[in-house]
This record gives C-alpha cells, sequence and structure tokens, in this order.
C-alpha cells in the first residue's frame, strides 16, 4: 500500500485517468490519501478528510510513509482560515486555500527539506468551535460559483461547502449527505432551528440541502451560493419573492443546543 500527501495548493481528483474526465473531488495542501491503483501516469486515491476516490497525475503525488500517515491522520494539525494565505514551504512562497492543513504541531516528524513557515489565520484541526464561528466562516463562501467537485471559495457544491465549513469548524463529517444523519439529530419543529443547522429541502422535483445562517436565512446553491429566506415551510427569493423551494426536514450537527 502507498500512502501520500498534497504538497500543492489545490489538486485535482478525476472520475477517470485523464485531462478530460469530470472533476470529483479537490485536494488541499495537506490532506492526505491511500494509493489504490496506478495507471501509466495516474494514480487512483482514496481521499481520507473527505471519503471520496478518484484519479491525479502521478506528477501531483506526493509518497509519504506509514508512519507519518498515521501521524497525519490523528495529529492535532493547524486549518487555515483566510480565504487565501501564503505559506513558505521549501523556501518558496505557496499560495493556499482556506481548509488547508499546516503540518504544524507538537511533535514534528518533518524533514528538513519540508520545513515551512506560516503566519496567517488557523486554528487546531480538532478545536471544536460553536454556530456563530460556523455562520461567521460560512459568509467568506458568499457568492462561490457552482463547480462540479470544488471545494475552495472559487467555486465549489453544497455538500462540500457545508462539510467544510464544519472541518473548520472542528466537525469531521463526510463528503456526501447520506451519512449525515447518523452523526446529528433531526430538528422537527421550525421553531427549535438554529444557526448552523443543515436544511433538507425540495426544490423542481430534486431533494437538496442548505446551511442555516440566521434564524431567517438558508445559504444554497442556485449557480452560485446565495442565501434566501426562510418563511417555512418556503424558502423564498428576495429579490423576486417567489418561494424557491420547500423545507422537509433539519439535521443538527452541533449537539447540545
Amino acid at each position: 500500500m502507498e500512502y501520500g500527501v498534497s504538497r500543492l495548493s489545490v489538486v485535482s481528483m478525476r472520475a477517470e485517468a485523464n485531462w478530460r474526465s469530470l472533476q470529483v473531488n479537490q485536494m488541499l495542501f495537506g490532506e492526505h490519501y491511500l494509493v489504490l491503483e496506478r495507471e501509466t501516469g495516474w494514480l487512483r486515491i482514496q481521499h481520507i478528510p473527505d471519503d471520496v476516490q478518484g484519479w491525479i497525475p502521478e506528477a501531483q503525488h506526493h509518497s509519504i510513509t506509514y508512519d507519518y500517515f498515521v501521524h497525519v491522520s490523528d495529529a492535532d494539525f493547524r486549518i487555515t482560515l483566510d480565504t487565501v494565505s501564503t505559506l513558505l514551504y521549501r523556501k518558496s512562497p505557496l499560495p493556499i486555500m482556506i481548509g488547508s492543513v499546516i503540518p504544524i504541531g507538537h511533535q514534528e516528524l518533518f524533514a528538513l527539506e519540508e520545513q515551512l513557515a506560516f503566519g496567517g489565520d488557523s486554528k487546531s484541526i480538532h478545536q471544536r468551535r460553536d454556530a456563530e464561528f460556523i455562520q461567521q466562516l460560512a459568509r467568506k463562501f458568499m457568492n462561490a460559483a457552482f463547480l462540479p467537485g470544488g471545494k475552495t471559495p472559487f467555486g465549489l457544491e453544497i455538500h462540500s461547502f457545508i462539510q467544510l465549513v464544519y472541518r473548520l469548524a472542528g466537525y469531521r463529517i463526510g463528503r456526501h449527505p447520506h451519512s449525515w444523519p447518523y452523526l446529528g439529530v433531526p430538528v422537527k419543529s421550525p421553531v427549535e432551528f438554529c444557526v448552523g443547522d443543515i436544511l433538507y429541502f425540495r426544490s423542481q422535483d430534486r431533494d437538496d440541502v442548505g446551511l442555516l445562517l440566521e434564524k431567517d436565512k438558508v445559504m444554497v446553491m442556485l449557480g452560485h451560493l446565495t442565501p434566501l429566506r426562510l418563511e417555512h415551510p418556503l424558502l423564498v427569493d428576495s429579490e423576486t419573492t417567489q418561494p424557491v423551494g420547500e423545507v422537509t426536514g433539519a439535521l443538527r450537527l452541533i449537539k447540545g443546543r
């Protein structure tokens, strides 16, 4: 078995082993993975934080040992909070996205050539923060365009947006929403809705999700991330005053509220 960690700003993961294939996910600096398969010039990997499989170019692979892979999986590294920041890596500046993992902790295993310097805003990756922190982070993604497989403020999907803001707040949830109900509790009454809750709604004969940004605002993806007004059970476009969807349920991942 081979192991790797991203040492680039953003690495695209693709559905098939070619450049024209659909992007299924993105890997940020510091995120680690398993190598499952090799094909000429390409590697099929299992992205550990997001639990997503896809293909990356072999030229963008950075190999690590099993011991370091285990260390990365459990280490209390730093996770970046600035939309874009600069990391000094191998004596060269490298721009990195919000949600990148900085390998600075109590026990450092990096070789000399891997030494780095970072002075941007960050927090402990395992430190849990409250719903107001999630609200603050979510606003940094306002108007981000829809991008299949994306997970940065320059383009992403609604599922990766929710997964990323929760990870930044110290909660590990998968990329795909089918696993979320096992991690939280349903909220049955709209009067009990709280900032940070995940709302399920139906729009144009399809099921979708959004993040409750304020008591009466839900962040959803309509070509770009935008807030809709909550007039339970309806989600309403504030500009056109037209209903966009109907709420069908809610989930709370931050327990004890």
